[in-house]
């Protein structure tokens, strides 16, 4: 992506060190002249109307600044993901300080650095020329590979080479080995290159070698992507390019419409990555009722081939082909709205229990709530185990609510309270039977059950699988959820609770119980400042700070003196944590 400015029109008005200031932020400009001064600016090259560089950091990245005279104003790029995104990166200003310095130390002032050498051609004979240009062609393979592309592409009739082509486009895609996030670029810049061909070709008159050599790219590319780091998404802007060339292509040449169904379908269903995703769709006009009649014929042969999977079967339901083919004829039925259909296609895979809750959730919209249960209470039943259980639990409950049998409906989320007691459980218990006017009488059984959880849990030894101490934690949240402090407080005394929980009440009962928050935020600081860096610092700081505050009303104005001072004793290894508490001002 670029950014655009209007400027004036010469590199040595618009590269100055207050403009890059301005187009980068004083964020980036300081990251730059620091690039800058550490020597990161690797190769600098100076044209007439840009200059384009190469800038190592944690990767070398290729930097380009340039005057674009229809805009009267200034361009730039940069392959590092920030420029990418349009901004004018550290890169970006470390290859204009470069220039500037350069400038500074030449001569040269505005004088073209080619101007030499373009008055040089200009005197030579074309032979002679065109034998500096196949000589070097000779020592370069990119500018060789570039020279019989546009040799090919714009060859006059309609004989051009397609093999050669082909082979081209097989250098430039095909690689050994893998290609890093560091060299991604670079190998994206080829790639680009020979595929803007087919661009080309297609403005040329081209239009049925296109489709034939875009094809060609894709089922390289389909191989080369397993082994590239495309992390920002270069080879995908081309992947979208070649797809546009073709369906363009088909457009034009208007291919065997039975061919093109078959290559299409197996493109969507066999790829890897989605190349020809809504095939049908897309190309509808051009395929026309005969192609499209061949599309559903091979879907449907397809569709006929894949197993029903059942709640065994978890490893099958992930293969990509039959993903493709299930949606595909998903959204044939939801064109259609065929119910039926669509429930067949859902019932062929039930091996999650997703599914199970798609198909209930079909027959309640249509209003056959007795499927809808029965589906629901399939999904409980088959995966009492899975993450998804509490989902299952409450849309079934909901259905019990639906056909007015509350009770079952109590009965199954309380079940689902016992089996994990947690909050989401909890407010879940709770949402169901306060609506009933029966929250009361949950409530406590839910309290003694968590009572004596924790009781259990604490009477049991220590395993190595234990990741903490069993404490009151969920019976302080449970307390905090209805509003009782106080209740939740005795909890935490008597049982302990998460760190999180004990800084909740501090902050609750400060006004009310200066006291307690006090006692809390003392043993925080113990907690806080056996970490060594200094957010820990920091945060130790402001804690002292609540301390202060609550610790002179109570203990008057010496007592915080002499608490810092048994602090900064304790921790005066701490040097940058006392240096913290020196400069704080204590209002």
């Amino acid at each position: 992506m670029f950014k655009k400015c209007t400027m004036s029109t010469t590199l040595k008005t618009e590269i100055t060190h207050l403009k890059l200031r301005r187009l980068a932020g004083e964020k980036f400009y300081g990251r730059g002249v620091s690039y800058f001064e550490n020597g990161h600016v690797e190769k600098l090259t100076t044209r007439k109307n840009s200059i384009s560089g190469s800038v190592a950091g944690s990767y070398t990245y290729r930097t380009k600044i340039w005057l674009d005279e229809r805009e009267n104003g200034l361009d730039y790029s940069c392959s590092c993901p920030v420029g990418q995104d349009g901004y004018f990166c550290k890169h970006l200003v470390a290859t204009g300080l470069e220039w500037i310095e350069k400038q500074a130390d030449s001569d040269t002032g505005e004088k073209e650095p080619l101007s030499a050498a373009k008055a040089w051609m200009q005197g030579l004979e074309k032979d002679h020329l065109i034998r500096i240009i196949l000589d070097h062609a000779d020592v370069d393979d990119d500018f060789f590979n570039w020279l019989v592309l546009q040799a090919s592409i714009l060859r006059e009739g309609k004989d051009i080479d397609v093999k050669q082509i082909k082979n081209i486009l097989k250098g430039a895609i095909s690689i050994r080995g893998f290609v890093n996030y560091h060299d991604a670029y670079d190998y994206y810049l080829g790639v680009e290159q020979a595929v803007d061909s087919l661009g080309q070709l297609l403005e040329n008159g081209h239009a049925e070698h296109v489709i034939e050599l875009a094809e060609y790219a894709l089922s390289r590319l389909e191989t080369a992507m397993h082994n590239v780091d495309d992390s920002d998404g270069y080879l995908h802007g081309i992947i979208s390019d070649l797809l546009e060339f073709h369906l363009k292509a088909c457009g034009i040449a208007r291919p065997d419409p039975i061919s093109l169904a078959r290559r299409l379908f197996s493109w969507e269903v066999e790829s890897d990555w989605d190349f020809f995703t809504d095939a049908a769709e897309t190309y509808a006009d051009v395929l026309g009722r005969e192609g499209l009649d061949m599309y559903r014929k091979l879907l449907e042969k397809a569709w006929e081939e894949i197993p029903p999977l059942g709640p065994e079967d978890t490893e099958s339901r992930y293969d990509h082909r039959r993903h493709m083919i299930s949606s595909r004829m998903t959204a044939i039925a939801l064109r259609r709205e065929d119910r039926d259909m669509l429930l067949e296609i859902k019932k062929r895979d039930l091996s999650s229990p997703d599914t199970y809750l798609e198909i209930a959730k079909i027959h309640l919209d249509a209003g056959e709530i007795d499927d809808a249960v029965s589906w629901a209470e399939k999904a409980a039943s088959t995966f009492p185990h899975h993450y998804m259980k509490n989902t299952i639990i409450d849309f079934l409950a909901e259905l019990y609510i639906k056909t007015s049998k509350p009770d079952s409906a109590i009965e199954i989320i309380w079940k689902s309270f016992k089996s994990n007691p947690c909050m989401e459980r909890y407010t879940a218990l709770k949402n169901i039977t306060r609506e009933r006017s029966k929250w009361p009488l949950w409530k406590g059984k839910a309290f003694e059950l968590v009572k004596e959880h924790i009781q259990e849990d604490k009477s049991k030894k220590n395993t190595l699988y234990r990741f903490r101490k069993p404490d009151n934690s969920l019976l302080v949240e449970m307390h905090l959820h209805e509003k009782d402090i106080e209740s939740a407080w005795l909890a935490a005394r008597s049982g302990g609770c998460h760190v999180d929980l004990w800084r909740k009440l501090a902050r609750l009962r400060e006004t009310d119980h200066p006291a307690d928050s006090l006692e809390v935020y003392q043993l925080e600081i113990d907690r806080i400042l056996k970490q060594t860096n200094m957010d820990a610092y920091r945060e130790a700081v402001r804690t002292l700070g609540k301390i202060r505050k609550l610790m002179i009303p109570i203990k008057g104005e010496k007592s915080f003196e002499t608490y810092l001072d048994i602090v900064r004793s304790s921790h005066k290894r701490k040097r940058n944590f006392i240096g913290l508490v020196d400069k704080k001002k204590w209002d």
